[in-house]
């Protein structure tokens, strides 16, 4: 698996989390462990969305949570990781940490979701910097990175970073036609902008695109 960093930049009508627990499908069947970063629902909401897929996400051994999700609600998760502070970007890079030893510190997948909310909840000179640096830190270290992003909640000065650090872009969206579409858009340096697909045709090609 080759280390890089993915930004899906999404609208918030689109099904961006059943894109997600696709993509965590197929990186798992490519016998790629997963970390999912769960910041905007519960770790039972991801697994009910996978179960309704049709996927087996929920019963891989090589999927782990880290819940920042409890950082909202004040509840307490003995059972896996969790992020108690999400305005401590130290606390979110030693999660990622203890959960990728967990997984035998084997390249991983780490998705995001969302990175949208880290950034409406910390200061913006802040945000910048953990991203620069935990993006460095992923590809050396724990494998590829793929961030969760809605359009139209950062400035459009922060969508530049995050689009230049990163290798490839996926837009989502929600066609009246179509249902939920995605398309690459850019791969690493240079432009490739393909048609809209659908979510459920995720296909083998564009599984080597992102990873391999």
């Amino acid at each position: 698996m080759e280390k890089r960093s993915v930004v899906i930049y999404a609208e918030p009508v689109s099904n961006v989390v059943g894109f997600n627990m696709v993509l965590a499908d197929y990186a798992l069947k490519s016998g790629i462990p997963v970390i999912y970063i769960a910041i905007d629902r519960s770790p039972d909401e991801y697994m009910s969305i996978s179960k309704n897929y049709g996927l087996s996400v929920h019963n891989s051994n090589k999927f782990v949570f880290v819940n920042g999700y409890y950082a909202f609600s004040g509840k307490s998760c003995e059972a896996m990781d969790h992020i108690s502070n999400i305005t401590n970007l130290e606390e979110f890079d030693m999660k990622v940490f203890s959960s990728f030893e967990r997984l035998g510190s084997s390249p991983s997948l780490i998705i995001v979701d969302s990175f949208s909310t880290y950034y409406l909840h910390n200061k913006k000179e802040l945000i910048t910097k953990f991203y620069q640096l935990f993006n460095a830190r992923v590809k050396n270290i724990y494998g590829s990175l793929v961030y969760i992003v809605y359009k139209g909640i950062q400035t459009k000065d922060f969508d530049s970073v995050l689009y230049s650090y990163a290798d490839i872009l996926i837009e989502l969206k929600l066609s009246e036609k179509r249902g939920n579409v995605y398309r690459i858009s850019k791969k690493i340096a240079y432009e490739m902008l393909q048609e809209w697909k659908g979510i459920k045709k995720f296909n083998e090609d564009d599984i080597n695109t992102i990873f391999f």
